[in-house]
């Protein structure tokens, strides 16, 4: 009787530990997909903020310049007020930053 609760109880074992390995083999292959999805994932990140930074500092340059050609119309249109006293003179506001 006792070597056949034994028989039966290491039946049940073997039975249990195959579906523990089971379970373990997909955990790990689950895992190995995630990890290269991550893999993925962190690298299309790091193409969107390298496309980002490049089109702020083009962005910056672009109001830099329209800043500059701002201020050479204002001084011009200021010279040509300074010439003809009688013409009406432009007032600018300024442009913030």
């Amino acid at each position: 009787m006792r070597y056949l609760i034994f028989i039966a109880l290491l039946g049940c074992g073997t039975k249990t530990d195959n579906k523990i390995k089971e379970l373990q083999d997909k955990v790990k292959v689950s895992q190995a997909q995630s990890d290269s999805v991550q893999v993925m994932a962190s690298e299309d990140n790091k193409k969107v903020i390298t496309n980002t930074v490049e089109t702020i500092v083009t962005l910056k340059e672009e109001v830099k310049e329209l800043k500059t050609e701002l201020n050479e119309v204002k001084a011009k249109l200021d010279s040509a007020n300074s010439v003809d006293t009688n013409s009406t003179k432009f007032k600018f506001r300024p442009i913030g930053s």
